[in-house]
């Protein structure tokens, strides 16, 4: 069976803002029959790697977790106001 896969690399400004938004995501993770996601803080970036079993599901998964990430985004600038 084909397995579809991608990986995205979000700079943030801080580690410590990385590791928060690891923390926040994992707790967002949700499971799901078609994909699978793996997170990671590596310095001051985040990396997340889907797999998915066909394109629809790898799209659907990339699509939820780039929503959450501009929601913490938004929340990591509003802090620093």
């Amino acid at each position: 069976m084909r397995e579809f896969t991608s990986t995205i690399k979000i700079p943030f400004n801080s580690r410590k803002d990385a590791e928060e938004a690891l923390t926040t995501l994992e707790s967002e993770t949700i499971d799901r029959d078609r994909s699978s996601t793996e997170f990671n803080a590596k310095e001051k970036s985040l990396v997340i790697t889907i797999t998915a079993s066909d394109h629809v599901a790898l799209r659907a998964a990339m699509n939820t977790y780039l929503r959450l990430l501009g929601v913490i985004y938004s929340s990591l600038e509003e802090a620093e106001k």
